[in-house]
């Protein structure tokens, strides 16, 4: 790998306007003569330029991340580990013959939906996969999000400025969802306060209810599908008011479920509908699931050794969450049925499930990993 580095952002523009190419950029938030995002928007308005992916380096974790502008972020100092991780998701994107260059696109051209109800959004979930697929999704839409990764975040961004809604997952670290909503609406009530939607796998009522009482307005259950944000961003235009007689009733998250086969692969093609077909966003996604799910794996299993049921039961989530969108049927009901054993603190039943949940990922995997391949020679005949 061949590196070039600057201490001059300008330095680096003219690179790019003498034609050198690039895979991937690094850039430091805080730079003299132009900052991190005032040289992205440079790059993005650079005529005919097939912009890189860029990974924002910054000591200021709590910053909303633009994704209009950045692939993704380091914190500083950057620890070669997290570097390492990085680079491998965005070249092996690059390697699976899929990913093309990025051609950043102002907010003007937008789609019709988002000229018509512009909003200011704030999306608050933990896992990076799950932050991508949201993204795309709004992308999809015509809308720019931002992107915190837990509650305290939330609060932080919007000391820093206003949203008009926030998009709010419920198992976060630090300040999850309802602790998160129920300072908001101390610190901004009424009207001076955004509207807040549930994002969350946990479907039950109980769950809905919790939401509402803690001062949310709207509920989504995940996986996202497409009708119901659709549906859920046309009331974010009206005065906030509890939506639940609104939400039809999603199935139970805490339901016996039947695994005829570990994986399902008309997720994946159900995947690639709501990102309206475009495979190069599937791909991206799947990357990060294929990176990030061995790493709470490894985390559950910590946690189980210590007994910290909090960090079991965050991670059985995740799991449930992931597993399900990207049809790993085993790897989500292990995890589903490891959340609910973690809110009763037992431990004895965790580690058959471990096992389980290991196995269902070895399973996906090696599923979509083949899907993918078929999907790529299936497009190479048309």
């Amino acid at each position: 790998m061949h590196a070039r580095a600057t201490q001059r952002p300008v330095e680096a523009l003219d690179w790019f306007a003498r034609g050198e190419q690039f895979d991937v950029v690094l850039v430091d938030r805080l730079m003299p003569e132009l900052d991190a995002l005032e040289f992205a928007n440079a790059l993005s308005n650079t005529p005919k330029l097939a912009v890189p992916p860029i990974v924002l380096m910054s000591s200021l974790d709590s910053e909303p991340l633009r994704t209009d502008l950045f692939r993704g972020r380091l914190n500083k100092p950057v620890r070669a580990s997290r570097l390492f991780n990085e680079l491998v998701a965005i070249l092996s994107e690059a390697a699976s013959g899929l990913l093309t260059p990025i051609h950043l696109s102002p907010v003007a051209k937008a789609a019709p939906r988002a000229k018509a109800n512009p909003l200011d959004i704030l999306i608050a979930e933990d896992h990076p996969t799950n932050q991508r697929l949201a993204v795309l999704v709004f992308e999809r839409l015509g809308y720019r999000a931002d992107v915190v990764s837990n509650g305290q975040e939330v609060l932080t961004a919007l000391e820093r400025r206003h949203y008009d809604v926030i998009f709010m997952d419920m198992q976060m670290p630090e300040m999850d969802g309802l602790q998160a909503t129920r300072e908001v609406r101390k610190r901004w009530p009424g009207l001076k306060g955004p509207r807040i939607v549930a994002m969350t796998a946990n479907a039950m009522a109980d769950d809905r209810t919790a939401c509402m009482d803690a001062g949310m307005d709207d509920y989504l259950a995940k996986p996202l599908r497409l009708e119901e944000l659709v549906a859920a961003i046309g009331r974010c235009s009206a005065r906030p008011q509890p939506a639940a007689a609104e939400v039809a009733e999603q199935r139970s998250a805490t339901a016996a479920i039947t695994i005829d086969e570990p994986f399902d692969p008309k997720a994946l093609a159900a995947l690639l509908e709501l990102l309206g077909g475009n495979r190069w966003n599937l791909s991206s996604l799947v990357t990060l699931f294929l990176r990030d799910t061995p790493i709470v794996l490894e985390t559950l299993q910590r946690a189980v050794a210590a007994r910290d049921f909090k960090e079991i039961r965050r991670a059985g989530h995740t799991l449930k969450s992931t597993g399900r969108d990207f049809g790993a049927r085993q790897l989500s009901d292990a995890g589903r049925q490891i959340e609910s054993l973690a809110k009763l603190e037992s431990l004895e039943p965790l580690g058959p499930l471990v096992e389980s949940a290991l196995a269902g990922f070895a399973v996906a995997s090696a599923q979509i990993t083949a899907w993918s391949r078929d999907d790529k020679q299936a497009q190479a005949a048309k």
